[in-house]
């Protein structure tokens, strides 16, 4: 890998090495400086990942990833890391601290609050999930949330709708109404079963394939295709009228 410019990835073909284009922006970036990076097996597979941290042309504070050949093809790709916000294919501030691992600046817990964060590598998926570290609550507060998308440390009748679909789809999870670790973790493994990002949102795509619209009690108002929490609290009364249909 080069101090500047985009990391320089090779790999051996038995008889020289050669380098390996990623497909990613940011290693096809021209102004990036690599201030660090690291070779350890983060997936527990016996081979090596690289990770990089790096600044981008303009960027305010260093970003990173890890770099996985998946199915020993020496096809490199980021691992897409997973937290409450969405998926990423870049982290901010990543660092390795071995034996302990991967870290990261992250929102482990809702949307608005930023923090230090543990990244756990997740075979079935291929994603590293970010978790609060040091034995701090993932979500200290939950918001109550009516609208799309839902996602950790949100509550409410709607989190539990989502909660019963996965029930009823065979997944795990406590119907307690609460968006936290454990729903997440049933939610990635409902979207990975049905093709679906996997993201642990609960955005429209994952909403309608739970409750697709249809009959008086999935209303879809505005003709959009989602019959979304707002549009079914108004047929069943939960929520008063309103929107924009």
């Amino acid at each position: 890998m080069s101090g500047n410019g985009p990391p320089h990835l090779l790999a051996w073909t038995g008889s020289e090495w050669e380098e390996v284009v990623t497909s990613t922006m940011a290693a096809e970036a021209a102004a990036l400086e690599i201030t660090d990076r690291w070779v350890w097996d983060v997936t527990g597979d016996g081979q090596p990942e690289v990770l990089v941290q790096f600044y981008a042309d303009g960027a305010m504070r260093p970003f990173g990833g890890v770099l996985f050949a998946g199915n020993g093809d020496c096809s490199w790709r980021w691992i897409p890391t997973v937290d409450s916000c969405g998926s990423h294919q870049l982290y901010e501030s990543l660092a390795l601290d071995p034996p302990r691992g991967v870290f990261g600046s992250g929102f482990s817990g809702g949307c608005s609050v930023r923090e230090s964060v543990s990244l756990r590598w997740i075979a079935a998926h291929e994603i590293l999930l970010a978790e609060a570290m040091g034995g701090v609550p993932t979500c200290p507060d939950y918001e109550n949330r009516l609208d799309l998308p839902l996602f950790v440390c949100t509550e409410g009748w709607p989190v539990s709708m989502v909660q019963e679909a996965l029930l009823a789809s065979g997944f795990d999870v406590d119907p307690d109404g609460f968006y936290g670790p454990g729903t997440q973790l049933a939610v990635l493994q409902y979207q990975a079963s049905r093709g679906l990002p996997i993201d642990g949102l609960v955005d429209d795509q994952t909403w309608t394939s739970m409750h697709p619209p249809g009959g008086p009690y999935f209303p879809d108002f505005d003709g959009d295709g989602v019959s979304t929490p707002r549009e079914i609290g108004s047929a069943t009364g939960a929520t008063e009228y309103g929107g924009d249909w």
